[in-house]
């Protein structure tokens, strides 16, 4: 008898047991049971910023739904839960489960940090965040209102014109064979060293706000300054090929020499503001081809 007793209370302790809920699953759904901590994702558009203007857009969701008045934001440590206001909010059905808001954020340069947080309606103790960190390129700096021009001095090969109306030719004298390899020279003709002209280019670079209205490049002669040569051209930024031409002289008859002179380049700006840079002691490399023993114009390269 006292077996059956036993048995009996053994049945409706086990039916008690299985029909109770623990403390943590009470006042959730099936679906969502103990209840979890919603989700939460936070994303910035473009991922790289190149400028502090961006689109953050946040999103969060829940089974049972989501505490509206707890969502939160932080931006480098700044609650800024206001910016929610100005977002465009997703929240279909108005069920608070699946809710999205997305809307311009202004960062500064360097590395931002951004945390969202929203905490779960069924358990208001029990809430999530995300934070990312996002970095902003520092701009460049901007160039100088009036900037002052900086230049190399270009390359140039003597049978190279320089102007439309020049000319240049070459010509390869009859091969001959030596130790069994043929042999033979080229010679070069220029219309611009048969009238001895002395060229000097140099490639600029100006960097500015303000476009310059002249360029100038001049050909100074060291010590005195006084001008031998002078090209103007029309303002511009960016890197520019200039060049003059003066007539040279060596001394002594000689095909050619080698003289210093200053080479300048400046940028006219308004208001007669001038910015320039110079180069003392330039060697510019003169043929008075009109000398040469190959005849007026003509030279044999590498000699």
């Amino acid at each position: 008898m006292s077996s059956r007793i036993l048995l009996a209370l053994y049945v409706v302790l086990a039916a008690g047991t299985l029909g109770a809920r623990p403390a943590s699953a009470q006042g959730c759904t099936l679906v969502d049971c103990p209840n979890q901590a919603p989700a939460v994702s936070v994303t910035v558009s473009p991922v790289s910023p190149p400028t502090p203007n961006v689109t953050l857009t946040v999103y969060a969701s829940d089974a049972e739904g989501l505490a509206m008045d707890t969502w939160q934001l932080w931006v480098n440590g700044i609650e800024q839960s206001s910016w929610y206001g100005g977002a465009m909010i997703s929240n279909p059905g108005g069920a608070n489960i699946s809710v999205s808001a997305s809307g311009a954020l202004l960062l500064v340069t360097g590395v931002n940090t951004i945390r969202s947080r929203i905490c779960d309606v069924a358990a208001p103790s029990v809430c999530s965040e995300q934070q990312i960190a996002v970095s902003v390129a520092v701009p460049p700096p901007l160039p100088p209102a009036q900037g002052t021009p900086y230049f190399a001095l270009a390359q140039r090969t003597d049978a190279r014109s320089l102007s439309a109306g020049g000319s240049t030719l070459s010509y390869a004298t009859p091969t001959y064979v030596t130790v069994n390899t043929p042999r033979g020279v080229s010679l070069l003709y220029s219309s611009e060293l048969a009238e001895s002209q002395t060229t000097v280019e140099v490639d600029a670079t100006v960097q500015s706000q303000e476009l310059p209205n002249r360029l100038s490049l001049e050909v100074l002669t060291p010590g005195s300054g006084a001008v031998v040569s002078a090209a103007w051209y029309t303002g511009s930024t960016g890197v520019m090929r200039l060049a003059t031409r003066f007539t040279g002289t060596c001394s002594g008859g000689a095909p050619a020499c080698a003289s210093l002179f200053d080479v300048r380049v400046s940028a006219h700006y308004s208001g007669g503001v001038v910015k320039q840079q110079t180069h003392p002691g330039v060697r510019v490399l003169t043929h008075v081809a009109a000398n040469s023993n190959y005849g007026r114009g003509w030279t044999l390269p590498g000699a």
